[in-house]
């Protein structure tokens, strides 16, 4: 590992139709990393949102937020890029980020299978506890990423003890 870490954190819910909670969460840590300088992040986006042709050709995110780090984008749009990452080990990320000491999934879907050390924040469990308040599409996405995450990663993170619990 070298002298200050390099990290790849996933920030494709930037993408989404409706970033949310999530997305915000993740921005704000992003943005109090980077004035540690103690963690070099790549950020790993997605070629903008299949059902937003505008923003395809986009190098940032759809949002008002710029992100402080480098961004890398991925060669499909969510949830195009969700779909690979659940049925196939494509595309990986460590290849496309150059040298990295950890690959951070901010969201619950089953990255590619990798030798980059994987850790995970979990926001909520909703896909487990209320599928019903998402599509079966979303509900089945996310409940297979929860179990890849529980079997892969390194370390889980939470950001609440209701989720912990």
């Amino acid at each position: 590992m070298s002298e200050t870490p390099r990290v790849a954190i996933t920030l494709t819910q930037c993408w989404h139709q409706v970033p949310g909670g999530t997305a915000t969460s993740v921005q704000r840590l992003v943005d109090a990393l980077s004035r540690t300088h103690q963690v070099q992040m790549v950020g790993v986006g997605a070629r903008g949102d299949l059902r937003r042709p505008g923003t395809w050709l986009k190098s940032t995110p759809p949002t008002d937020w710029k992100p402080p780090i480098e961004l890398l984008r991925m060669p499909l749009p969510v949830p195009l890029l969700y779909d690979a990452w659940t049925a196939t080990d494509w595309p990986k990320i460590a290849p496309r980020t150059g040298d990295i000491d950890l690959i951070h999934l901010t969201i619950p879907m089953r990255p590619p299978v990798e030798k980059t050390p994987l850790v995970a924040t979990v926001h909520d469990l909703f896909a487990l506890t209320r599928p019903e308040l998402m599509t079966s599409r979303g509900a089945k996405l996310m409940r297979t990423g929860l179990e890849n995450i529980f079997d892969r990663a390194k370390h889980v993170m939470v950001p609440s003890q209701c989720v912990a619990d």
